[in-house]
């Protein structure tokens, strides 16, 4: 199950939401998760000022751009499973143990640190014995939020590494496209158009550095990797029509 919270909204949208699609006598059930998400934004905030600092940007920065986040909050529940061995293959490597209360760095901060915090993939491990279930806390900005990073993470020597988008855009595309795939949003996100051939330059390409990959269209390879749930580049050149 997953709703959403808004730390700027005068309503109490997650008692709303569970006494709307669950029934009136979930009620209380909404007021505890209310409150549970609301210590979760309290926590996260602080761990943002422990981040800005950490860059050097001051405490307050990043901060005050989630002051009102409209996030995300995500209950899981994983039944035994027989094979867990096969599910653990979906993801990146995990160390999760029961109890445990952990942070990821998310593809926004990533962009928002300009990849001096780098995002990572994450899946669950699960076993044949007891079932497991997990509460994930998305710190969002609000839907209207241009991300970029501050001005004293960018320089001649460290880049630009994103350009700015609003954060509606990005979750909106990792709601259609990625949300099926362990893959980094952000990287499929940062694309060229569906038609666009990807080709390298001629300047890169001579005798001594022969072509590697063949021409292939963005879309082809993006309907790839939304199928097969794979990242290899070259799983796909081996079939790939050549343009």
């Amino acid at each position: 199950m997953s709703f959403r919270y808004s730390a700027s909204s005068v309503d109490d949208v997650v008692d709303d939401y569970f006494v709307d699609k669950l029934g009136e006598e979930h009620h209380h059930h909404g007021e505890v998760y209310g409150c549970y998400c609301s210590a979760m934004s309290w926590l996260s905030l602080e761990i943002m000022k422990v981040l800005g600092s950490s860059l050097g940007v001051g405490c307050s920065h990043f901060r005050h751009f989630f002051a009102g986040n409209d996030s995300i909050m995500r209950l899981n529940y994983y039944p035994p499973c027989q094979r867990p061995c096969s599910l653990a293959a979906a993801g990146a490597p995990s160390a999760t143990h029961a109890g445990a209360f952990i942070v990821n760095i998310g593809d926004t901060f990533m962009a928002l640190s300009n990849g001096r915090y780098r995002s990572c993939l994450h899946h669950t491990v699960v076993n044949s014995r007891v079932p497991r279930r997990s509460l994930a806390f998305f710190l969002c900005p609000e839907m209207d939020k241009v991300v970029r990073p501050p001005g004293e993470l960018v320089d001649d020597h460290n880049p630009r590494v994103y350009p700015d988008f609003m954060w509606r855009a990005l979750l909106d595309f990792t709601m259609q496209h990625c949300s099926r795939v362990p893959c980094r949003s952000l990287a499929f996100f940062l694309c060229p158009k569906m038609d666009k051939v990807v080709r390298p330059p001629g300047e890169l390409v001579d005798d001594h550095n022969p072509r590697v990959y063949l021409d292939f269209t963005w879309r082809a390879l993006l309907d790839f990797t939304m199928w097969h749930c794979r990242l290899d580049m070259r799983t796909l050149l081996c079939s790939a029509p050549v343009l």
